[in-house]
């Protein structure tokens, strides 16, 4: 596991979002990004781990509308990890799908209990766990789907019970595709592929970014835009993905994926 990803699962205690300095309101709360302790930490600044920084060196309490981000972003990387595993599953690649399976199933989900706890939200274990062990005891293709489906039901009603309004699941979708950048920059190096896992990771958090976008409903034409740009946007992006087992030349740059984060990112502070 890379430097990188180990400070990016810091776990749902601490605010884990990296990006543009912008603020967004949630049902009266205002998420500001540039002030937060916990978006310091994440960009490697003062007052990161071990609380350093800050007012007399205490840790900055994530407000409500923080935890419902990283609440929801957590639950989008574990979509986004049960992807990657299980279209590699269904390429023939039990083993590479295999090392998706363990990574939620022994750390994100931990994560999330709190949030699950707050939010009075359903967890899947129990759905993870079957899909885990499909993919371990090498099911059919067609049954590992079947659990994966079942997972991704899970996460959504998990999902629903999070009152997160247009900006903030867009500012999710930001995160999420601003994660995927971080794997990608530390799966590619010039334009080859040297740890397939995290470029395979990378694939999975952009197709979970689009996944909650298309269940993101616009009640503005401006909102409306703003998902179009941004699902055209993601979708430009797959060209880095041509298979998941990919030895030939990566044509996207990290920069490409950065930005397509940050521009996503901007629409969520902007658009109401």
């Amino acid at each position: 596991m890379s430097k990188m990803k180990t400070k990016l699962w810091v776990g749902v205690g601490a605010f884990v979002l990296a990006g543009a300095q912008v603020s967004v309101h949630d049902n009266g709360h205002v998420v500001d990004f540039a002030a937060s302790n916990a978006w310091a930490a994440s960009q490697g600044g003062e007052g990161g781990e071990g609380g350093e920084g800050g007012e007399a060196g205490k840790e900055k309490v994530a407000s409500l509308a923080e935890r419902k981000i990283e609440f929801l972003k957590a639950l989008t990387l574990v979509e986004g990890h049960l992807l990657a595993g299980a279209e590699l599953y269904k390429s023939g690649a039990v083993d590479a799908a295999k090392t998706h399976m363990k990574h939620p199933g022994s750390e994100l989900v931990g994560q999330l209990r709190p949030g699950f706890k707050e939010f009075a939200a359903p967890s899947f274990d129990a759905s993870l766990s079957r899909m885990a062990q499909a993919v371990e005891q090498k099911k059919s293709a067609a049954e590992v789907d079947q659990a994966f489906k079942a997972v991704q039901a899970d996460i959504q009603r998990a999902r629903a019970k999070v009152p997160a309004n247009f900006q903030t699941k867009l500012t999710v979708v930001s995160q999420v595709v601003r994660t995927s950048a971080d794997e990608f920059a530390q799966g590619v190096k010039d334009n080859k592929v040297v740890n397939a896992h995290e470029y395979q990771d990378a694939y999975g958090f952009v197709r979970a970014a689009l996944n909650l976008l298309e269940s993101t409903k616009p009640q503005s034409a401006a909102q409306k835009t703003a998902i179009q740009q941004s699902q055209q946007s993601l979708n430009n992006l797959l060209v880095a993905w041509p298979t998941l087992v990919n030895e030939g030349p990566v044509t996207v740059q990290p920069s490409a994926i950065y930005g397509t984060a940050s521009n996503i990112e901007l629409a969520a502070s902007s658009t109401k």
